[in-house]
């Protein structure tokens, strides 16, 4: 049985760890407060957005007009761009590891089809992960979402229009980010990006058209990169915001545990004082029965 002065050296150690997980857990719920906010004002500008897009598309498609080149269909090519929304950091709960097995889900469907999948990857852990198994990346992005805006969104998009329009061999671009449904559970998800899949209309227009200068087509071809950027910037909301409550979450299961066995380490560090005590109360009867 340990010494009682081990005992207590013990649950000092587990007490400073307690305040480090305490204190990691309020850092990681303002982060999560902020980060939804932000999530939550940009999506009316979203919804807009996706609106206007998705009725340019449905009078242009009507007309028989070709679609600009990033809502092109590409069905002679085979590849795939992924983009993969890792973080930089651990002691996030199981965040990294559910997007690193839905990626090898994603790798596996991808193989029945043929062709290669090349990735652009966001964080130290995917990198890391990537670069162990040998897939190809042609982007790296380190500490890229450390403090997330709307400028992170339009280099992304910049670089994964351009690349897209660069390489006629690439069918499609999809973004495995981590969904945030509620600060209890987040789930990986995968999005279209490029072409862009936009269903119809979200509500009900006008009955008459509006008046477009210069034209529709136009207007298109300058809303879809404003379009991209909107969705990645949503995307790099929900991951970030998930990296978060992972982390609030992780860490207030770990101030919980370490104050369970700070009691638990207590009780037995009174067992053993006890003990002692009841040892040198009989030292005493017995040596003074010798004497006696």
């Amino acid at each position: 049985m340990p010494s009682i002065r081990e005992i207590r050296r013990k649950i000092k150690s587990v007490r400073q760890t307690q305040q480090v997980t305490k204190a990691m857990k309020m850092i990681a719920a303002s982060r999560l407060k902020r980060a939804q906010t932000s999530l939550l004002a940009s999506r009316p500008y979203a919804k807009k957005v996706t609106e206007l897009v998705s009725s340019l598309k449905d009078r242009l498609a009507g007309e028989g007009t070709l679609p600009p080149p990033l809502l092109a269909p590409r069905p002679q090519a085979k590849d795939r761009l992924i983009i993969l929304m890792s973080s930089d950091k651990g002691l996030c709960g199981s965040y990294n590891v559910a997007l690193l097995r839905r990626t090898l889900q994603e790798l596996d469907i991808a193989k029945t089809g043929g062709g290669r999948t090349v990735f652009f990857v966001i964080g130290k852990k995917g990198r890391d992960f990537l670069a162990s198994h040998g897939f190809s990346m042609e982007k790296e992005f380190v500490n890229f979402l450390r403090r997330p805006s709307f400028a992170q969104a339009e280099i992304l998009a910049k670089e994964a229009v351009d690349y897209y329009l660069n390489h006629s061999n690439i069918s499609r671009v999809d973004v495995i980010f981590m969904d945030f449904r509620s600060v209890l559970r987040q789930a990986p998800d995968v999005a279209l990006l490029l072409p862009p899949e936009i269903k119809g209309r979200t509500c009900v227009g006008p009955a008459f058209d509006y008046i477009y200068e210069p034209s529709r087509e136009m207007i298109l071809k300058e809303l879809l990169p404003r379009y991209i950027k909107t969705e990645l910037y949503r995307l790099i909301f929900e991951a970030y915001t998930s990296e978060q409550a992972g982390r609030m979450n992780i860490m207030e299961n770990a101030t919980k545990n370490a104050g369970d066995l700070i009691e638990h380490l207590t009780l037995v560090g009174n067992q053993v004082r006890q003990s002692a005590i009841t040892r040198e109360i009989l030292e005493v009867v017995s040596g003074a029965e010798a004497l006696a």
